[in-house]
């Protein structure tokens, strides 16, 4: 799939052109995925950020508290098992 992808990219002509490198193969990175995966990145400020919140706004949920301190009802329910039908004979009628 990723290869199939990557040939049906519209930019993949463009890179072409202009002789730019396809760093999707190796292992090297790059300066933006050392930033992304960094802390200092938005998106892991915007991550703590938003777990912050959530842990602040829902302290029943992490402390267990009221609902949250009993057992969950929930069951799976019991494996179910398909019987095979018998296949009936496929009739071909001629067209008329």
């Amino acid at each position: 799939m990723k290869d199939a992808a990557r040939i049906k990219d519209p930019m993949q002509p463009l890179a072409i052109a202009h002789e730019l490198r396809d760093e999707r193969n190796g292992s090297a990175r790059t300066p933006i995925t050392e930033y992304l995966e960094s802390p200092e990145s938005m998106d892991s400020k915007l991550a703590d950020a938003t777990g912050n919140i959530t842990q602040q706004r829902f302290q029943n949920v992490q402390q267990r508290l009221g609902v949250f301190a009993t057992q969950c009802p929930f069951a799976p329910p019991p494996q179910r098992v398909v019987q095979p039908q018998p296949e009936e004979p496929v009739r071909l009628t001629p067209r008329m």
